[in-house]
């Protein structure tokens, strides 16, 4: 017999002594006819070939369900039966969670714990032994053995699912998935079910009652509430709720009534305390109620053998109801309301005839009530001389409208005597018909046809109010339509365009053909969203639009409406308009002012001046000499020249600015100039040479230039510089030659 069991993973022990000592110990025989090896992580004797998967609470659950819910394992089908053995199932299968399920220990003395405490006791094992002594069968190739008749470990882990009260439900032996049966020793808690109260309200139902009561339930469950009504009624709810609700209506007025209510549960019975005891009285009885019948009266209408029939009751301590009216003819009709008068009208059948009519009262707690006065006897007239309502005639013609040419109009004669006319209905043989209402001798309509060139066959017949569909040959007619008008055509033929004055904007023109029909308006229908329309009747027609965006590419669209079609447009009628790029920034700068005097010309200057622009073009130099006087030089160039001449020789700041059809009023430091006074030939004044120099008067000891002299040429005598000059006439000429030098010295200085 070969005894195979898995205790621990990866654990390979020779047991061949041990199983004999176990055998010894438990009083069984056991033959070993060869070496035994307990189970590795996976063996054939396992009920899970290699044990459950995981190493927490968690993952042990769902290795368990997933092998359970698949049913098989390592070729065998069993798992089911062999589990559900051990009490498993699907539904404690599925609620396994780590509340409700925990790995506890099994030992060799048949204990199952968990956290310390025994929850179970005598336990059996299954695997896939062979028969032996204790041993029972559990499915093909499964037995099950108690751990004291057989079991080599002494503990090892299992899987422990409990109950909802916290008993032990079934095991697993995690590292080899075979199930284990054992027996509760878990007490489970005591179950506490109490009434909790029981309240009452009133309704406005007299003598009807809402009676609601809650309980509470701990370790039990709530199965029903049992209400008592003091009455000899009661009433069950089944329920498990904390709180349950029932109306009941009492027979009696003035009357005190005990409601009690028991409450059940799946372990107690009956379980009531005085909360859930209450006293309800019934209201007062009210007063009598007094309803009556009080008088029925009928009168004639216009309608022959037609009568309105007025009924008036009167009730006191109770409502009316309804009041139903019995004519006397085998009919009747009920008129539901509560006021104190009701009428009806009724027709009768024949003529010459009288009819007694009665009408009974229906009340809240009386029905039927009535009296001699509330019947009433008609006679019906004699009947009337014999209606006669003839159609006399039909004419149909052809009316052309503004919109359209198969309009006819139809007017229809008819006569009545006896009788009244009520309505003309008008057939116009094309599948239609029109009624028109009135009592008069003559009717007209206007109808419209659908189709050309056809025929159609047109009626009229009358109603009175005595006869129906009263027609005649003469109140038949024919009406022809005309033939179809051409056809009329519109076409869009072409959209153009073409660049306006502004930046982005564009001219577009439009032109179109209509045959048979008449242009109406022009619809230009722009792709950024706007549109514009021209009312118009010509063929063409132009629109201005300005886009918002440079180099954008933008869709435009022409319609034309007519009379008669609408939203026309065509291939050609649709255009692609790219604008241009976005014009570049313009730019312009002043670089440079220069003067230069002007020869032979006193204060003359002429002045140049240069600038530089991008993306724009020059239009004028403005030049401002700084003494109030400005002039401006057009010109596109990058170069401007002017001529100025200063009344005054003093300094001056002149400064240019440059323009550009783009910028304006633009300078620089470089653009202004300073001018200085000039030097000019002096006007000598009196006592001064001519280079404004003063003159001198020389003294005896000094030449004509008032230089001093040696002391042998002094003479101190007047005309001693005479005498000398002109005895000497060298020297004479030596020194004017030194006054002319001088003088031009001067000139030059």
């Amino acid at each position: 017999m070969n005894i195979f069991t898995k205790f621990t993973r990866k654990a390979k022990l020779v047991v061949a002594g041990a199983i004999l000592a176990v055998g010894l110990a438990t009083g069984a025989a056991l033959t070993v006819t060869n070496q035994q090896t307990y189970a590795d992580t996976c063996d054939k004797v396992n009920i899970i070939h290699c044990g459950l998967a995981g190493s927490t609470d968690s993952s042990y659950i769902k290795s368990l369900q997933k092998f359970y819910h698949n049913g098989s394992d390592n070729g065998h089908k069993d798992l089911k039966a062999v589990y559900n053995w051990a009490g498993w199932s699907t539904a404690n299968i599925d609620a396994m969670n780590t509340k409700n399920t925990k790995v506890g220990t099994l030992y060799r003395n048949g204990n199952i714990k968990v956290d310390g405490k025994v929850v179970a006791t005598d336990a059996w094992v299954s695997a896939r032994f062979t028969s032996g002594k204790g041993f029972k069968q559990i499915a093909p190739g499964v037995w099950a053995r108690k751990t004291t008749t057989s079991f080599a470990n002494p503990s090892v882990p299992v899987l422990v699912h409990f109950k909802g009260d916290g008993t032990f439900d079934a095991a697993v032996m995690v590292n080899c998935g075979n199930s284990v049966k054992a027996t509760n020793v878990v007490k489970p808690p005591k179950p506490v079910l109490t009434c909790s109260k029981l309240v009452f309200a009133k309704t406005s139902d007299t003598r009807t009652f809402t009676f609601t009561a809650t309980a509470a339930a701990k370790n039990t469950k709530i199965v029903s509430y049992v209400f008592k009504f003091g009455d000899g009624a009661t009433k069950t709810v089944s329920t498990s709720s904390t709180k349950a609700s029932v109306s009941h209506k009492y027979s009696s007025y003035s009357k005190s009534y005990k409601t009690t209510v028991y409450v059940n549960g799946s372990d107690q019975k009956n379980v009531t305390n005085s909360n859930c005891d209450v006293t309800v009285k019934t209201p007062a009885a009210p007063a009598k109620p007094e309803l009556a019948c009080v008088d029925l009266k009928g009168a004639a209408t216009s309608t022959a053998r037609e009568y309105t029939f007025t009924a008036k009751a009167s009730a006191k301590n109770t409502k009316i109801v309804s009041y139903v009216f019995n004519f006397g003819d085998g009919t009747s009709k009920t008129v539901t309301t509560s006021a104190t008068t009701a009428n009806v009208t009724h027709k009768y059948s024949d003529y010459s005839k009288s009819y007694t009519t009665s009408v009974s009262v229906n009340g809240t707690d009386q029905k039927n009530v009535t009296n001699s006065g509330c019947k009433v006897t008609v006679t019906t007239p004699k009947p009337p001389v014999k209606p006669e309502l003839a159609c006399v005639s039909l004419d149909g013609k052809l009316v052309k409208t503004e919109t359209s040419d198969r309009t006819a109009t139809f007017k229809a004669t008819a006569s009545a005597k006896n009788t009244k006319i009520v309505s003309y209905v008008f057939n116009f043989g094309d599948g239609t018909s029109k009624t028109v209402t009135t009592s008069a001798s003559t009717a007209s309509v206007s109808h419209t046809y659908s189709a050309y060139s056809k025929t159609y066959s047109a009626s009229v017949a009358v109603n009175g109010t005595d006869q129906k569909n009263v027609t005649a040959t003469a109140c038949k007619t024919t009406v022809t339509t005309p033939k179809p008008p051409v056809k009329p055509v519109l076409a869009c033929d072409e959209l153009t365009f073409k660049s306006a004055s502004t930046a982005l904007a564009y001219t577009f023109t439009a032109t179109a053909t209509a045959s048979n029909t008449k242009i109406v308006s022009y619809n230009f229908k722009f792709s950024d969203g706007t549109s514009q329309t021209v009312t118009t009747s010509a063929e063409t027609a132009n629109v201005k639009h300005t886009f918002a965006d440079y180099g954008k590419s933008y869709t435009a669209t022409v319609y034309v409406n007519g009379t008669d079609q609408q939203n026309v447009t065509d291939t050609g009628c649709k255009v692609v308009v790219k604008t241009p790029e976005a014009p570049k920034k313009p730019a312009l700068t002043c670089e440079n002012l220069t003067f230069q005097a002007v020869a032979d010309k006193d204060l003359t200057y002429t002045f140049t001046a240069t600038a530089n622009a991008t993306n724009t073009t020059i239009v004028s130099y403005v030049f401002d000499f700084g003494d109030g006087a400005t002039t401006t030089v057009p010109t596109s160039a990058e170069t401007a020249n002017t001529e100025h001449t200063y009344a005054q020789n003093q300094a001056y700041t002149a400064t240019v600015t440059v323009n550009s059809k783009d910028i304006t009023g633009v300078t620089s430091e470089t653009c202004k100039v300073q001018i200085a006074p000039t030097t000019q030939p002096c006007v000598p004044k009196e006592g001064e040479d001519e280079n404004c120099q003063p003159t001198c008067v020389p003294t005896a000891t000094q030449d004509e230039n008032c230089n001093e002299l040696p002391p042998t040429l002094v003479n101190t005598g007047p005309g001693a510089i005479a005498g000398l000059f002109a005895g000497t006439s060298v020297l004479g000429a030596g020194v004017h030659q030194i006054v002319r030098r001088r003088s031009n010295r001067n000139k030059r200085d």
